[in-house]
């Protein structure tokens, strides 16, 4: 199967049985290469009718059904397994209907039981197992023939919730691991949700698409994944389109604001210099007193004076005497 070309495609699809029932009307769908798709609605919508369409076992009442995949797989709803055959046996039927001979049988046998985890179980008859073990069983006996596209029928509705979840995860492992493409029908919104890309929804009878939700997370899901948020978005979208109902518009999801810068560090200011100690002023010199005028020698004549010119006074010891000798000398 090339990866370009979807491997099956319904277009405007019908089937109307013998008795009259319109099963189905007008159901245009498409599973590319790869993708996981999950149909889900109503008891008695069509969902199974589809598969079968999908399968080639029915053939349409009117459209189109176009396959470009020529190794498919179909796990029903029953693990329809031979009592009589031990679990080995039943998983080498396939092969066996196919012509593959024996040794490569067990090996593809052994290969498949080990992946869905029931190797230590081989050699035992279907009434020793659980009703999940026996749909295991029926999954690894699909697995052998390396199907491109696998059609599932409500596979895991037997079983309780538990075992349910753990079946879906295993097999979206599966998917993960080989990437084939799926087709599911199932009436759990919650499986649907987990396992598939696009959830298709069908009206009651007659089926018709009324609409499909892309399942935007990423693979692989773990279970935790079915209490976030955007799960339980997905499947109220969902619900709401099988009550024919308006979807919830997507909720709007916060931006988450940037990171604010953390603010620069103020430097603390410089401690302001001690001022500088004043120098103290230096004292002011002692103004001199003038040297009285030496006292002659005893028995010394004094120098005569001139005529006419008064003696000087003696030089004043302040400036406002200096003043005053000078309007005494003008």
């Amino acid at each position: 199967m090339s990866t370009d070309e979807p491997a099956v495609t319904l277009h405007e699809a019908g089937v109307r049985y013998g008795n009259g029932t319109l099963a189905l009307d007008g159901v245009s769908l498409q599973v590319a290469a790869g993708e996981f798709v999950a149909v889900v609605g109503p008891s008695g919508g069509g969902k199974s009718t589809l598969l079968r369409l999908a399968a080639g076992l029915l053939a349409p009442s009117g459209g189109t059904v176009e396959r470009s995949c020529d190794r498919l797989g179909f796990v029903f709803q029953d693990p329809t397994l031979l009592p009589w055959r031990s679990v080995r046996g039943n998983v080498e039927l396939a092969g066996e209907l196919r012509g593959v001979r024996r040794a490569e049988r067990r090996r593809l046998a052994a290969e498949s039981l080990a992946r869905v985890g029931l190797a230590e179980v081989a050699g035992q008859l279907p009434r020793t197992l659980s009703g999940g073990m026996r749909m295991r069983v029926s999954l690894a006996r699909t697995l052998t023939g390396r199907p491109e596209l696998m059609l599932f029928d409500e596979p895991f509705g037997s079983v309780d919730e538990i075992t349910r979840e753990r079946l879906g995860e295993q097999l979206q492992e599966l998917f993960v691991a080989d990437g084939f493409a799926g087709l599911l029908v199932t009436h759990s919104v919650a499986e649907a949700v987990f396992l598939s890309q696009r959830v298709v929804v069908l009206s009651d009878r007659p089926g018709r698409v009324v609409g499909e939700v892309a399942v935007p997370l990423p693979y692989p899901r773990e279970p935790r994944v079915r209490f976030s948020p955007a799960f339980t978005e997905l499947t109220a979208r969902v619900s709401a389109l099988l009550r024919g109902e308006q979807p919830p518009a997507p909720a709007a999801r916060p931006v988450a604001e940037p990171a604010a810068k953390p603010a620069a560090k103020v430097k603390p200011p410089a401690k302001a210099e001690p001022a500088t100690k004043a120098e103290p002023a230096a004292k002011a010199e002692p103004v001199a007193k003038a040297e009285p005028a030496a006292k002659p020698e005893p028995g010394a004549e004094a120098t005569p004076r001139p005529k006419g010119k008064p003696a000087a006074e003696p030089a004043a010891e302040t400036a406002a005497g200096t003043v005053a000798a000078g309007k005494e000398v003008a």
